[in-house]
């Protein structure tokens, strides 16, 4: 899995590191996943995240700018369109 400790050991999820995903100075990650928690006045607003590569944090973003911004309600935020 990505960003694991240590190469070959299992970590608390079951997964086991590898050389690319070690955590390292300038390195980047694997994977875009972004899981995401908005919180307003310290309670949970909105959970976020998104399947889809290369373009998931730019997903995860503007859905939450579409909720937090505009004012749409999740099915609008999601299916709004979006710039990649």
């Amino acid at each position: 899995g990505d960003f694991n400790a240590v190469p070959g050991v299992t970590n608390e999820q079951g997964l086991i590191g590898t050389a690319p995903n070690l955590v390292a100075p300038e390195k980047r990650p694997l994977s875009s996943m972004t899981p995401t928690i908005v919180a307003q006045n310290g309670r949970p607003l909105l959970a976020a995240g998104s399947p889809g590569g290369k373009t998931i944090i730019n997903t995860t973003m503007q859905v939450i700018l579409n909720v937090i911004d505009h004012g749409f309600n999740i099915a609008e935020a999601i299916e709004a369109g979006r710039i990649h």
